[in-house]
């Protein structure tokens, strides 16, 4: 899937539409294949509604990271301070 640019254009159809229809993959690093495969079939197969995902999702990674930054840091902070809890704790 990655080098479809490099197949000629029949084939190039045939090999997208038999990936995108793999349904078997679905558990552990199966899973991490098939998103990938499926990706990259939405890549070329819905070109004009990938590139919109796309462009959306690099317009708000600045304002994901934050939001993740903002949950996690005090979750982060809260297992910190039970870590140093329980190692000046006697046992």
């Amino acid at each position: 899937m990655r080098n479809l640019d490099n197949v000629r254009k029949g084939r190039n159809l045939w090999l997208r539409r038999h990936i995108s229809s793999m349904h078997s993959l679905h558990t552990g690093s199966d899973f991490i294949i098939k998103s990938e495969m499926e990706d990259l079939s939405v890549k070329y197969l819905e070109t004009e509604q990938y590139n919109y995902v796309d462009c959306r999702l690099k317009q708000t990674t600045a304002s994901r990271n934050k939001l993740i930054r903002d949950f996690s840091g005090p979750m982060q902070e809260s297992l910190k301070r039970r870590a140093l809890d329980s190692l000046q704790k006697p046992h």
